[in-house]
């Protein structure tokens, strides 16, 4: 059993400047509590078979949202150094939390939370899995998934609006009412390449091509917020003892990360002018795709090891290239062009050198 209670405090206000106005966000003092019980048991029914099964529950005491998810899954090494699994799962989440307590101006001048009620979402997960093992310092592993997802809080009236797309930017966003009757799926597979640290190197590498899909309530299927179609990982380092004691030790490792760019929506200009802030075209929405996301950083560091303590130094080159990384875009007028196209392309961060010096205990 893992309950979890939660006692809120929340106040949120925005002045909308047009009628110079507060609107109340959030206005709620309260408390709930999401109880998770569950059990699992794991049974061999051979001595190169496991099998897990088990089932989960969630109840949330704010609006009685219950479930009842069965999990279940199998390894079998079916050659030495080799195995096959397959797992399934039911899982359900709560909403974020400001989702419940947004307070919305009903049609008599009084505020409402119209999505207190929220259900959760929902969703049905399969794994394909192959393992390989190689003298006991490296591995490999591919991993082929498809995730259904329903009960996705969507808009009442027709809008590319999901919950899904949750998270992918800074300010969140503060919807209407909503209902559950949004869906969604990701699918794709994975590839790991693994070695372990040995002989004083390591090594990982991950790629991952998918696809991540949803629907809001215009019915229209659409590209999530986070379809970038594929993202790799290397991450490598090496140790070099210095000295015959072994106490002096010059490390260096990288990491390079490359990602599909990020999907976004052509701004409506003349709706963005007249509100002051980036409004996108809804029924277009991630129809764009930013330029691939690319970032190698390095760090070098040194550590000295005593009876008592250590001390590392170390320098964090981020971003070495410096790459031009697009995050968003944003809605910026230039006061001295007015006739200029507001709507502007913000980035990530570029080379950043960091310097640290750690004393462990």
């Amino acid at each position: 059993m893992q309950p979890v209670r939660v006692v809120y405090i929340l106040r949120d206000s925005n002045l909308v400047e047009s009628i110079n106005k507060w609107d109340v966000r959030e206005n709620y003092v309260g408390n709930t509590m999401l109880i998770q019980p569950f059990v699992q048991v794991k049974y061999k029914p051979h001595e190169r078979v496991a099998i897990n099964v088990g089932l989960h529950g969630q109840y949330l005491t704010l609006n009685g949202s219950s479930s009842i998810e069965p999990r279940a899954g199998i390894r079998w090494n079916f050659a030495n150094t080799q195995w096959l699994s397959f797992g399934y799962g039911m899982h359900s989440q709560m909403q974020p939390n400001y989702i419940y307590f947004h307070q919305t101006l009903n049609a008599s001048g009084q505020y409402e939370m119209n999505n207190k009620n929220l259900g959760f979402t929902r969703a049905q997960h399969f794994v394909l899995g192959y393992e390989k093992k190689f003298q006991q310092t490296s591995r490999i592993v591919m991993e082929a998934y498809y995730q259904s997802l329903y009960n996705v809080p969507i808009d009442i009236y027709s809008s590319s609006y999901s919950l899904l797309n949750q998270g992918s930017m800074f300010n969140p966003p503060y919807p209407g009412k909503l209902v559950n009757n949004g869906t969604g799926s990701n699918y794709g597979v994975e590839f790991t390449l693994e070695r372990y640290f040995n002989k004083s190197f390591f090594l990982l590498y991950t790629v991952t091509v998918y696809e991540s899909k949803y629907k809001g309530s215009d019915g229209v299927n659409r590209n999530t917020d986070y379809n970038g179609n594929y993202v790799t990982n290397l991450l490598l380092g090496k140790e070099i003892k210095i000295g015959s004691t072994g106490r002096k030790v010059f490390t260096i490792s990288g990491k390079l990360t490359s990602a599909g760019g990020r999907r976004y929506s052509p701004a409506n200009v003349a709706a963005s002018q007249a509100v002051g802030n980036l409004v996108e075209v809804d029924s277009l929405r991630n129809t764009l795709q930013f330029h691939s996301y690319f970032r190698f950083d390095i760090k070098i560091g040194y550590k000295i090891s005593t009876k008592k303590t250590t001390h590392e130094i170390a320098f964090d080159l981020v971003n070495i290239f410096n790459n031009k990384n697009i995050l968003g875009l944003t809605y910026a007028p230039d006061p001295s062009n007015p006739s200029a196209n507001p709507i502007k392309q913000e980035y990530q961060l570029g080379f950043l050198p960091l310097f640290y010096y750690r004393v462990d205990f």
